[in-house]
């Protein structure tokens, strides 16, 4: 069952515009937005078939939510991130724990993909996340569902998820954003972590400086 949710204005990490001062961190970042949650959508998949159900069910919510230029890129990211989830964050002893999928609209025409697993840590989230930057930036392949969802446009992290022991793993789109611009915004928010800036130095030729694009 999904549900439309409208979300009061909040003054917590939601609302936060942080662009000037990122904080240092390392492994799991903050969720920074530009504008406070609007509106949500929010449903629980069970693993069989879960990928396509979850682009499915995405695709028709981000309609719902008004923001329907971003509903095939939200779809794709929906069914990568679930698909993740799957294969690495699911539990065996814990069988019958949902995949939580939400999506969240914000007042600045940001939308949140935000997937919901029983694994509450991202074991190598930097290196993994610096390595798939590179495959983004440089078109290689093959490459993993990290990179896709960042060749889609969406900017990567990951939070704690509402059930406790549980974390979510968060893609932002913006209705404005290129995909460079993207990937430049991932680079920004994510160099403060010594252990991306570990695996960027290992691939120069990938890495976006912080005040430009690379060509």
């Amino acid at each position: 069952m999904s549900k439309l949710v409208p979300s009061p204005t909040s003054t917590g990490p939601m609302s936060q515009h942080a662009a000037d001062h990122w904080p240092v961190c390392v492994g799991k970042l903050p969720l920074i937005t530009e504008g406070p949650e609007r509106a949500r959508c929010s449903t629980e998949l069970v693993p069989a078939n879960a990928s396509a159900r979850a682009r499915e069910w995405t695709r028709t919510h981000v309609l719902k939510l008004g923001l329907g230029p971003l509903a095939e890129a939200a779809a794709q990211i929906a069914g990568l991130l679930v698909s993740n989830a799957i294969i690495h964050a699911c539990d065996p002893a814990r069988p019958d724990f949902p995949i939580r999928l939400d999506v969240v609209a914000t007042d600045a025409d940001e939308l949140l993909v935000m997937v919901e697993d029983p694994r509450p840590d991202f074991p190598d989230f930097a290196q993994t996340l610096g390595h798939a930057l590179t495959a983004a930036k440089l078109d290689l392949g093959p490459v993993s569902g990290l990179a896709c969802v960042l060749r889609l446009g969406g900017v990567l992290t990951y939070q704690e998820g509402q059930i406790p022991g549980s974390k979510a793993v968060v893609a932002r789109l913006h209705l404005d954003r290129t995909r460079e611009e993207a990937l430049q915004e991932q680079f920004c928010q994510t160099s403060h972590d010594p252990l991306f800036r570990t695996e960027m130095d290992a691939h120069p030729q990938g890495a976006l400086p912080p005040g430009g694009r690379q060509e």
